[in-house]
C-alpha cells in the first residue's frame, strides 16, 4: 500500500513568525536594524575566543593584585611570624572565652582581693601578678608558669581583649624561648581552663 505525502510547509506558509520590534533613538525616530550574519567563519569565531579569553585574563590578574594588597591581606600575613630559634613550635596559648567585655573592668579588684605576695596563684603552675590597663579594653598581666620536670618556672604575659562584642579573647605567652611538648600544653592549657572559669565566675558586670 503507498503512503500519501503530506503538504510542505514553507517559512512563507508559517503565520506564526514573529515581526521584529521597532526601536527608537533619544530623539524618538525609528531606527532600522539589520539582521546579525549568522554565518560566522571560523577564523572569525576563533578570534572572537582569543580576545575574550585575554580580556578574562587581565581582569583575573588585577584581581589578584588588589586581593594581595592591604586590607585584604593583614601585615601579619604578609610577613609571617618566625618562631625563635631553639623552639620546636610557637610556645603561645591561645583561646575565645565566654568573658564578657563588661567584666573586665572588675580585674583590678578582683586581683586586690585574692593577692598574696604581689599575685594571685590561679593554678600550682600559674600565678599572676597585678593587671594593666591597656587601649581598646585591653588588660595584661604578669605572671609565672610552671613547666613540667623543671625547677624554674617560665615568666610570662597575660592578654585580654574584647572581641566580637560579648566575647574576651586570651592570649598567653612565654617572655622567654622555651621547648615545648604534649605536656607543656596540656598543663598550660589546664590552667587556663581555671582561669577562664574563675573569671566568668567572679568578676563583676560594669
Amino acid at each position: 500500500m503507498r503512503g500519501t505525502r503530506g503538504p510542505e510547509i514553507h517559512d512563507s506558509d508559517n503565520d506564526d513568525t514573529l515581526e521584529p520590534l521597532a526601536v527608537y533613538d533619544e530623539d524618538g525616530h525609528a531606527v532600522a536594524l539589520t539582521p546579525a550574519d549568522a554565518d560566522i567563519s571560523a577564523a572569525g569565531l576563533w578570534k572572537h575566543t582569543v580576545e575574550v579569553a585575554a580580556a578574562a585574563a587581565e581582569v583575573l590578574a588585577d584581581a589578584t593584585q588588589v586581593r594581595a594588597q592591604q586590607p585584604w591581606v593583614s601585615q601579619a600575613l604578609v610577613q609571617p611570624i618566625t618562631p625563635p630559634r631553639g623552639t620546636k613550635f610557637i610556645a603561645a596559648f591561645s583561646r575565645m572565652t565566654g568573658v564578657h567585655p563588661a567584666q573586665l573592668p572588675s580585674l583590678p579588684e578582683w586581683w586586690r582581693q585574692r593577692a598574696a605576695d604581689d599575685r594571685v596563684r590561679v593554678t600550682s603552675r600559674l600565678s599572676l601578678e597585678a593587671p594593666r590597663s591597656g587601649p581598646s579594653g585591653s588588660w595584661r598581666m604578669r605572671g609565672r608558669l610552671r613547666r613540667p620536670f623543671h625547677v624554674r618556672s617560665t615568666p610570662v604575659e597575660l592578654l585580654l581583649w574584647p572581641h566580637l562584642g560579648a566575647w574576651t579573647k586570651l592570649l598567653l605567652e612565654p617572655q622567654t624561648r622555651v621547648h615545648t611538648g604534649n605536656r607543656y600544653f596540656a598543663k598550660g592549657h589546664r590552667s587556663l581552663d581555671v582561669l577562664t572559669e574563675r573569671l566568668s565566675r567572679e568578676l563583676v558586670t560594669h
